[in-house]
């Protein structure tokens, strides 16, 4: 989802909120016979209500974005694999900061000959699978996407088993989900479907100053 949609999205949520809470407060005045000077009142609360909702919402967009772009507040994300698949998952990375993910590149038995066209200069081969752990822990990776079919189970494992001692969320392909074991999650990455081993909950602290803006917007 691009920068203009996630606004047009913000201030829908505003305008759809206030409406709920302006009905409401309607509804509670033919109850209770509490009726303002005037009954433009209530449509003019509504209205300056959106505006000011709306602005400091998009206020705190711009600046999310403009840190998620820095890296700041993003997990830092390498990806197993680098054939088309992915490189489309590096490719919507980097052109959504609002995943807030940071693209920190590929491992791979085999440099890729062909790179996407967003990718030819961000591109980054790290080397290959059996140099993960070390990768992993130098690059202080917090997500991992295997976009390739891994034949070697004791390699699997042992990757399993590491990102579950270094709490790496793991993102793999449905074909690799007989490997697994326990209960199991379907993550819809920007339309491309995964198996998470393990989610860690992210609670990112702009929650906290959107509603922190809402309540002084509200005054």
């Amino acid at each position: 989802m691009c920068s203009s949609d996630l606004e047009i999205d913000e201030i829908s949520k505003v305008a759809k909120g206030v409406t709920f809470t302006v009905i409401a407060v309607i509804a509670l005045i033919f109850v209770f016979k509490v009726i303002p000077g005037s009954r433009f009142f209530i449509f003019y609360m509504w209205a300056v209500g959106i505006v000011l909702l709306s602005i400091s919402r998009l206020i705190i967009h711009k600046i999310e974005l403009r840190l998620l772009k820095k890296g700041i507040g993003t997990k830092r994300v390498v990806i197993f694999g680098g054939n088309q698949l992915g490189q489309d998952v590096a490719e919507r990375i980097l052109l959504n900061p609002s995943l807030r993910l940071t693209y920190v590149g590929t491992l791979d038995d085999n440099a890729p000959e062909r790179i996407h066209f967003h990718l030819r200069e961000r591109f980054n081969h790290l080397g290959k699978f059996d140099n993960f752990k070390q990768v992993l822990k130098t690059e202080n990776i917090r997500e991992i996407f295997v976009t390739e079919y891994i034949h070697d189970k004791p390699f699997f494992d042992d990757l399993v088993h590491f990102c579950e001692q270094e709490k790496i969320e793991l993102n793999l392909l449905s074909d690799l989900s007989s490997f697994m074991a326990g209960t199991l999650n379907v993550r819809d990455f920007d339309g491309v479907p995964f198996i998470v081993h393990k989610e860690f909950p992210n609670k990112p602290i702009q929650k906290m100053m959107k509603r922190f803006f809402d309540i002084f917007a509200s005054y």
